[in-house]
């Protein structure tokens, strides 16, 4: 399972004094999902260790943990941020969720009807640059 990787996020965003803020979330179901995580140059979220939760989500087996960056020029740059993998197929993960009675619950609950995905492209995390260099 993919799950969020906040020492990773904290690190990244803790090096580069053009971050203004951040948020957290399931890149392909961003809207329900996202929450932010950082501003005025400090980690406001609860979440700080891997299997924590954003959103009520601590990983997925087929979304992307994912860190949406707004810089203090006001541009967006979206981020995949997680350790692990899928442990299964896609396909079957979305499968099993959809058969969830949970999630069907939830979601009529919300009337949410499908993927509401960023609108941003998702690019790797550049790794934090070390500071005893």
């Amino acid at each position: 399972m993919k799950q969020y990787d906040y020492p990773r996020a904290m690190a990244y965003l803790s090096s580069d004094a053009n971050v203004d803020s951040a948020c957290m979330g399931m890149y392909e179901d961003w809207e329900p999902t996202q929450e932010d995580v950082y501003s005025d140059g400090r980690w406001t979220s609860r979440a700080k260790n891997i299997g924590d939760e954003i959103g009520g989500i601590g990983g997925s087996c087929w979304a992307t943990p994912a860190l949406e960056v707004t810089f203090k020029d006001g541009n967006k740059r979206m981020f995949s941020c997680y350790s692990g993998d899928a442990d299964v197929s896609t396909e079957t993960g979305i499968r099993d969720a959809l058969s969830n009675p949970m999630f069907n619950l939830f979601n009529g609950m919300l009337g949410y009807d499908g993927v509401d995905g960023s609108d941003l492209p998702i690019e790797p995390l550049p790794e934090a640059p070390n500071a005893a260099t």
